[in-house]
């Protein structure tokens, strides 16, 4: 995330733009950071609500997913019962990504929207590894809850047959 920030900065100020701006000025407005990560607030300045609404929905629930995995794994995979004090995040993350990301995969094919008119190939791959991704893992998490180990096992290897490409190629550069 770090690289990428750098990259991206770097392509707006440094690279042939020469944008020149005093290091205090960063170090002045970076309060802002946290409140517009976690609103997504200049995304809301477009002309429609729903789509800032569904961006941020998905990004929630990827962050809410993210976070969970990397600090809660062991409690997860406890089972097969469901502790519901470290699932029910889960639970209400997956809703709200394969709801988001269904509705922005039926957008983009209708193109009825001025921002999903034009989209490039980077955003179908963004949202259909993420969908795959969210699918897999979902009926991994059942089967494992089900006490179907064998079929739990398989499907957690084509999870993450696509979380590797998804997290190393795709998610750096978007």
């Amino acid at each position: 995330l770090s690289l990428n920030a750098l990259r991206v900065w770097w392509f707006t100020t440094g690279s042939g733009v020469h944008v020149k701006g005093p290091i205090a000025s960063y170090l002045r407005t970076l309060y802002q950071v946290p409140r517009h990560f976690f609103t997504q607030r200049r995304y809301r300045e477009c002309s429609e609500t729903r789509p800032w609404l569904f961006h941020l929905i998905l990004m929630l629930s990827y962050l809410t997913m993210l976070v969970r995995i990397m600090f809660v794994l062991h409690d997860m995979q406890q089972g097969p019962a469901v502790n519901w004090y470290v699932h029910a995040f889960g639970y209400v993350a997956s809703l709200g990504l394969v709801s988001v990301l269904i509705y922005s995969i039926h957008a983009r094919l209708r193109k009825t929207a001025p921002h999903t008119r034009r989209s490039h190939e980077s955003d179908w791959i963004f949202l259909v590894l993420l969908l795959v991704v969210t699918v897999t893992g979902i009926l991994q998490h059942f089967l494992h809850r089900f006490g179907l180990e064998m079929a739990a096992n398989i499907m957690y290897v084509a999870h993450l047959m696509f979380v590797v490409p998804m997290l190393v190629l795709e998610v750096p550069v978007s």
